[in-house]
Formats: C-alpha cells, structure tokens, sequence
C-alpha cells in the first residue's frame, strides 16, 4: 500500500467520523428540545396548580375572587391590593405560557387548549377592569394577544 492510498483511507475514515459526530450532535440537541418543552410545560403546571390550590384551600380567596371578578369598586382597599395581586399571578402564568409558545417551546395544540379557560376568565367585568387598570403591566406582545382575545370575544 502507498502512501496515497493511505491517505484517501484516512480521509475516507475522518469523513465518516464527522458524519458520525454530526448525527450524534442532532440527537441530543432533539433530545434536548424534549427535555426543555417537557420542562416548560411541567413548570406551567405546577405553578397553575399552584394558583387553583390556593382558590380550592381559601374560602376567603375564592369569596374575594368572585367579588372581586363582578366588580372590584365593591372591594375595600386591602381586598383590592389582594384581588390585584393574585390576578398578576394569572396573568403571569398566562404570559408565561404565551411567550413560550412564541419561543416554540410549547407546541400550538397545548398552548391553543389552555386559551379557553382565560378567554372566560376575560369576560368577567372585574377581570377587565383589572387588565386596564395601571397594575397591568406585561409584555407588550402579550398585551397585544389577549387585547385580540377580548376584541374576537365581543367584551
């Protein structure tokens, strides 16, 4: 064997080890967009758990949540700091949930069945009330969304 062939075996073999590297560096960056949309959607999920947990374990929170959604001129001044509070919770999760999706770190069945729910949640007077007062400050695409939700909603 000369030293040409040699080289075209050597070559021949670094090419299939680049070949080899590539595909095993396209499995874990797959392996890893998994990893990161299950993570996205398990942290999503806790923290909504977390927010139905509190409304299910506090008659007060729920009482406060139903007052405060007909219409939040009926809350005293504590209530309403609390009423406010707990809806920038919602709504962070909901922006959360929103700008993942527009990452694609959640996929567009997942995001488009969570929309309902705050679809509803939107037609509340008070919930409205909430999202164009002052204390609504979120990202601004996201404001844009939701503004499209409650204009396709007719509220």
């Amino acid at each position: 064997m000369n030293w040409d062939a040699i080289g075209a075996v050597g070559e021949t073999v670094s090419a299939i080890a680049v070949v080899v590297s590539l595909i095993y560096v396209a499995l874990q960056v797959r392996q890893n967009t998994r990893a990161s949309r299950a993570s996205t959607i398990q942290h999503w999920a806790a923290v909504s758990a977390l927010e139905k947990q509190s409304l299910y374990e506090s008659d007060e929170l729920a009482k406060l949540i139903i007052a405060g959604g007909t219409e939040q001129s009926n809350l005293s001044p504590e209530d309403r700091l609390r009423y406010n509070t707990y809806m920038i919770q919602v709504f962070n999760t909901f922006e959360f949930l929103y700008l993942q999706y527009e990452l694609g770190t959640v996929d567009k069945v997942f995001f488009d069945s969570k929309v309902p729910a705050y679809e509803r949640f939107l037609q509340l007077p008070g919930v409205l009330e909430f999202w164009n007062s002052p204390a609504s400050t979120f990202d601004p695409r996201f404001k844009a969304f939701v503004g499209e939700l409650i204009e396709s909603r007719g509220t």
